[in-house]
């Protein structure tokens, strides 16, 4: 039987899963490989390129071994990366610095001053996102005035760069996907922004040629095709950011159904035509292909529950969990919380945020603290989600994904709750990777659009009207504690 590989590359671990011609995953065809991202006191997020490459390579090795062991043709590799990674390679293209992340706060100064400068070039409108210390412009300032580098990388990539780098044995293109999001992108050219890389005193050569996710590579290396024969001569499409993936696996491909997806992070994205269209203050948009992602994105999502689970007196279970944190109140805790663990991204931006709980007393438990968290984080998504209704499309369906909402009633039911929306909880989990399938199964020619064949919904929740109005009152602490801090 024919099928396509989707490899998953997040921040806790890499997937790799074998799906068939409906986009499914094959039954006994899925694996798993942890992941391990550093995180320092004074704002790092980075891991190590090689050790990470080597997992996602063992993952791989494993995958092939259970397409062997079924008889599974590959005729397509699809790959989704964390989208918002940065290395720097050296002349021989092996790593020189880093695997530098989104939540990478080391930068925030250098963020501050490049908009403080005003520059044309970093306008939202061109590139598709702000000034922030979560994309490369900011973090290679930072490297640059640190000292990190002492000597500048022939070639800056992300992840799924280096990763093709090794495999194919030379530096490897860079999806449009992937330059978006790393903020280097002129929106109405497809191509780096020079403007931007004047600023920065850097040459276009120092990043790879932009091209759609489609521009598959095929032929790997020697060592590579010995160790993965199978693979020799299957095409391998360009790595997309993930939240395109998993918009993409829970049919959001248009603006009538939005993404709500809390994985490590967290997004709510909807697909619009064009790769051009207008970016309201708050959002961002990052291009596809002729089309593009428009919305808004927490740096802390699942983290929020894995912190809790790992320092507060909580249960690590989260059925057990969710019971406890049922038998509550909405916001009966008395506190007021910000959930900024490893910094803010959507709406408000801000460079340098910290994680804040306000209002504790001698009785406030761990369960009282999740809760609170878990709230402020859906106050968040609240005010993208306002933006996205007012100035880009109402949509008629919410589609949940991610780690986090699979694992947790409860966090379903507050973001219904708070949204006042009902929301669709697929039947069908790993709605990334589905994702990547689709993008894999649509170059091969075995489905026409994105949205052959639509999730399955397993469940669907309705929202508590009375528990949204008292979530809505609640919200002016939430924004008050905000402008105070932040």
């Amino acid at each position: 039987m024919d099928c396509v590989i989707a490899i998953d590359l997040g921040t806790s671990s890499v997937r790799a899963s074998a799906h068939d011609a409906s986009a499914s995953v094959i039954p006994n065809c899925s694996v798993v490989v942890p992941l391990s991202f550093q995180y320092t006191k004074d704002g790092g997020a980075f891991g190590d390129p090689v050790e990470i490459a080597r997992s996602v390579e063992a993952c791989i090795d494993q995958i092939l071994d259970l397409c062997h062991y079924q008889k599974l043709k590959v005729i397509a590799v699809g790959i989704d990366v964390i989208a918002g990674t940065y290395v720097g390679m050296d002349d021989n293209y092996q790593a020189a610095t880093d695997l530098f992340t989104y939540a990478e706060t080391r930068s925030f100064q250098q963020a501050t001053v490049l908009r403080k400068q005003s520059i044309s070039s970093f306008d939202i409108q061109k590139t598709g996102v702000p000034v922030h210390s979560a994309y490369f412009p900011s973090i290679y300032k930072w490297l640059k005035d640190s000292h990190y580098l002492s000597k500048d990388p022939v070639l800056w990539t992300d992840i799924g760069g280096f990763l093709f780098n090794r495999w194919f044995g030379c530096p490897s293109y860079l999806s449009f996907s992937i330059a978006s999001w790393m903020g280097l992108m002129d929106r109405s050219t497809g191509t780096i922004n020079r403007e931007l890389l004047e600023v920065l005193n850097l040459s276009p050569d120092t990043f790879p040629e932009l091209k759609p996710y489609d521009q598959a590579l095929a032929g790997l290396s020697e060592g590579f095709a010995k160790r993965w024969p199978i693979l020799e001569q299957v095409p391998f499409l360009l790595p997309v950011g993930d939240g395109a993936a998993a918009t993409i696996g829970s049919g959001c491909t248009t603006d009538q159904r939005t993404a709500l997806t809390i994985g490590t992070t967290g997004s709510i994205r909807m697909f619009v035509e064009g790769h051009n269209v207008y970016v309201p203050e708050g959002l961002w948009s990052y291009r596809l292909s002729n089309n593009s992602l428009i919305g808004g994105s927490l740096n802390d999502g699942g983290t929020l529950l894995s912190w809790a689970m790992s320092h507060l007196r909580i249960p690590s279970d989260h059925q057990v969990l969710d019971q406890q944190l049922f038998g509550l109140m909405p916001n009966g805790h008395g506190l007021t919380s910000l959930p900024f663990l490893t910094g803010e991204r959507s709406p408000g931006w801000a460079v340098n945020a910290r994680a804040t709980i306000s209002g504790m007393r001698i009785d406030t438990t761990g369960i009282d603290i999740v809760q609170a968290l878990i709230e402020s984080m859906a106050f968040r998504f609240r005010l993208i989600h306002d933006i996205l209704s007012q100035d880009v499309a109402i949509p008629s369906t919410i589609v949940a994904s991610g780690g986090a909402l699979e694992n947790s009633k409860y966090l379903v039911k507050v973001m219904s709750d708070m949204l006042g929306l009902e929301v669709l909880v697929p039947e069908s989990k790993q709605l990334t990777s589905r994702g990547t399938a689709v993008l894999a199964l649509k170059y091969s020619g075995l489905w026409k659009s994105f949205d052959d064949v639509l999730p399955v919904i397993g469940h669907r929740v309705e929202p508590d009207m009375q528990v949204n109005e008292i979530y809505l009152d609640s919200m002016s602490q939430h924004k008050a504690l905000y402008e105070m801090l932040i």
